[in-house]
């Protein structure tokens, strides 16, 4: 039962480490995005 569990945190960790990655990327691709549309409302 123990080892059950250990996998199932072990499982949720990783997942949890995947999801953040994945909205750090996304929240670089949106700043980026703001940059270049900040860049040709300014320019």
């Amino acid at each position: 039962m123990i080892s059950i569990i250990n996998r199932t945190s072990n499982l949720y960790d990783s997942d949890q480490k995947a999801i953040k990655a994945i909205f750090d990327v996304l929240a670089k691709l949106n700043h980026q995005c703001m940059v270049v549309k900040w860049e040709r409302l300014t320019s």
